[in-house]
């Protein structure tokens, strides 16, 4: 009984298991998020700070579902280190030099119609099978080529590229079913 408890990884073992398995990745979402290799590792060792709160939610370590579930974890402690510098005047010297100034006028009807049509393609991610979301989402948001999206997500580049076909496709049906 005592040798067959050495071999199943308790959570402390499954943490630093997934560490090793995914930080790297981890830090480059961070990255794309944070743009300063510091505030990224302190979302890497965030990440897996929270993980500790909940490591029953992690099942198996191979699997995609694990991957997927790390990548939220990080992507939301990136939103809450972006709110939190935001609520606290941390912002950084290129935000201020990039903020304009409110207008008086009432925004072109080009403007209008592009956030009519980026809320309809949120609409339409929303309504997609995961399989499809996190390729597109990685791709479109964090600018990942196939290659990279492949690596993260365990999967071959080919695949990447029919799922990214398939999202897009789904993307331009849900667009033309909104103009009827």
């Amino acid at each position: 009984m005592f040798l067959l408890s050495e071999h199943i990884p308790d959570n402390n073992d499954k943490i630093g298991i997934l560490y090793q398995k995914f930080a790297h990745s981890i830090w480059y979402v961070a990255m794309s998020y944070m743009k300063d290799d510091q505030l990224a590792e302190d979302i890497v060792q965030e990440t897996f700070l929270r993980l500790t709160t909940c490591p029953e939610k992690v099942g198996r370590i191979e699997t995609s579902q694990t991957r997927r579930f790390l990548f939220t974890i990080a992507k939301h402690c990136c939103i809450d280190l972006l709110r939190h510098q935001s609520r606290h005047g941390e912002l950084a010297y290129e935000e201020y030099m990039d903020f304009e100034a409110p207008s008086n006028q009432e925004p072109p009807l080009e403007h209008l119609v592009m956030q009519e049509t980026l809320e309809d393609i949120r609409r339409a991610l929303e309504r997609m099978p995961e399989r499809y979301q996190t390729p597109l989402e990685l791709r479109l948001v964090y600018g990942f080529t196939n290659k990279e999206i492949a690596a993260l997500l365990n999967i071959s580049p080919n695949l990447v590229g029919v799922q990214l076909l398939r999202a897009r496709g789904m993307i331009n049906k849900f667009l033309k079913g909104r103009k009827r």
